[in-house]
């Protein structure tokens, strides 16, 4: 299970950051979430599964201006998906260590980071 944070008022704050982004040029915001993301891309490449190091390296914070994310895996690293959720034919048990890094991550730096990010960019749009 994913871990999800609600927001009490998420409409009206999602309405106030668009806002903010039009007034900002539109990639404020996903740079907030990209500096998010890469906290949760550090604990998770850090207990990512190790046999030659490729899976390791494919994990990756991205974000959009709506989201972080995390992945791991590309083309070149299509077991991926296999190792994280398994494969019972083949014997192969899950080590779900995208949710493992998610969930180890320090939440209240995550915080941190996010409410600095934001108050910087309502600081720029002229918000605060």
């Amino acid at each position: 299970m994913q871990p999800e944070i609600e927001v009490t008022g998420a409409r009206e704050l999602r309405k106030k950051l668009n806002r903010m982004e039009k007034g900002l040029g539109g990639s404020e915001m996903k740079k907030v979430h990209l500096d998010v993301a890469k906290l949760v891309e550090r604990k998770t490449a850090q207990i990512t599964p190790v046999r030659s190091g490729r899976l390791r390296g494919s994990v990756r914070g991205k974000s959009t201006t709506r989201e972080a994310t995390i992945s791991a895996g590309k083309s070149g690293i299509p077991y991926a998906g296999v190792i994280h959720f398994g494969w019972p034919r083949h014997n192969i048990r899950p080590n779900r260590f995208l949710y493992r890094g998610i969930a180890q991550t320090p939440w209240q730096l995550v915080l941190e980071e996010y409410a600095s990010g934001v108050d910087d960019v309502a600081k720029r749009a002229g918000l605060k």
